[in-house]
C-alpha cells in the first residue's frame, strides 16, 4: 500500500494515505502484526477522514470506529479545530479543580501546598502546554492560573494581593512560593517542544509540506519576557530550552515586581527610620 506517513511510537502508530491503502494496510497489520508481538484492537482504534459523509461510521469496513470531524486525541494531545483543542483544555482543567476542590480534606497546610505546587498545578499540565498552541487557549489558562491562585490562597488563609499573587508565581529563589503560571509560561513550553521535535517533524514530513506558525505563540513570549528580538526560533538564544526561556520570564516577571509602586510603598514603609 502506498502509505504518506507510517510512524509508530510504542505500540501507538499513525498511518496517513488514502481510504484503500489504509484498508490494505489494516490488513496487513492484523495478519502479521501477531507474529511480531502487536495485536491490534479495531475497536480501540481510530480513523478520520475529511469524507463530509458523516453517516459513513466505518470507512474502512474493519469495524474501526470513526472519529468525529472536529479532531481527535493523539497520545494525549488534541489534534483538530481550535474550538475541538479548547473543549480539551477546558475539561483537563476542571479536572484538576475537581482535585484541587479535595485538598482541604488532608486538614494539613503543609501536605496540601506541596501537592499544588509539586503535583497537581502546572506540573499536571506542563504536557498540555508543550502540544497544544496557546495562541486561542489564552483565557483558559488564564482561568487555570486563578484556580492556582484561589488554592493557594485558602492553604494561606488569606486572600492574595495583586502584587502576592504575582510573586506566588515566581519560583523560591526569587522569592516566590514556586507556582507557575501556564498564561506566562505556555508560549515558552510550546515554541521549546516545536523546536525539540522539529528534526523528527522533519524526517517524516516532505520538504514542501506547510509547517506550524508560530508568530502568534512569539508574539505571546515577547510580551511575557519582555524581549521584543523574540520573534523566531534563529532569534533566541543558542540551544534555548523551556527552562531557559522561563527563566528570562522570571527574571522580567520579578524586575516589574520590584519596580511597581506598591512594592516600592510596602518597602518605604518597612525600612527604618533614622533617628535624628
Amino acid at each position: 500500500p502506498n502509505i504518506r506517513l507510517l510512524s509508530f511510537f510504542l505500540d501507538d502508530g499513525i498511518l496517513i494515505g488514502r481510504q484503500d491503502d489504509l484498508t490494505r494496510a489494516f490488513d496487513l497489520l492484523l495478519t502479521m502484526g501477531p507474529q511480531h508481538g502487536l495485536h491490534l484492537n479495531p475497536s480501540k482504534s481510530l480513523i478520520w477522514c475529511g469524507d463530509p459523509n458523516p453517516d459513513d461510521r466505518d470507512p474502512l469496513h474493519r469495524g474501526v470506529p470513526r472519529a468525529a470531524a472536529d479532531g481527535f486525541l493523539l497520545l494525549g494531545a488534541p489534534v483538530g479545530n481550535i474550538p475541538f483543542s479548547r473543549d480539551v483544555v477546558s475539561a483537563r482543567v476542571e479536572k484538576i479543580n475537581a482535585i484541587f476542590d479535595l485538598l482541604p480534606s488532608l486538614n494539613d497546610a503543609h501536605i496540601e501546598f506541596s501537592l499544588l505546587r509539586h503535583c497537581f498545578s502546572l506540573p499536571k499540565f506542563a504536557y498540555c502546554l508543550r502540544t497544544s498552541n496557546p495562541t486561542h487557549l489564552q483565557p483558559i489558562y488564564t482561568y487555570f492560573d486563578s484556580l492556582q491562585a484561589s488554592s493557594f490562597s485558602r492553604i494561606l488563609g488569606r486572600p492574595l494581593t495583586d502584587a502576592g499573587r504575582t510573586q506566588a508565581f515566581l519560583p523560591v529563589k526569587l522569592g516566590g512560593a514556586g507556582l507557575r503560571s501556564a498564561t506566562l509560561h505556555s508560549a515558552a513550553a510550546f515554541i521549546s517542544s516545536i523546536s525539540q521535535t522539529a528534526p523528527i517533524l522533519n524526517s517524516l514530513l516532505p520538504p514542501q509540506s506547510s509547517r506550524r506558525s508560530l508568530n502568534d505563540a512569539f508574539t505571546l513570549l515577547q510580551s511575557a519576557s519582555g524581549n521584543a528580538n523574540y520573534s523566531s526560533l534563529t532569534l533566541l538564544p543558542p540551544n534555548f530550552t523551556q527552562h531557559s526561556l522561563s527563566s528570562k520570564i522570571d527574571l522580567f516577571t520579578y524586575s516589574n515586581l520590584l519596580n511597581s509602586s506598591v512594592v516600592r510603598d510596602q518597602y518605604a514603609e518597612a525600612r527604618p527610620k533614622r533617628i535624628l
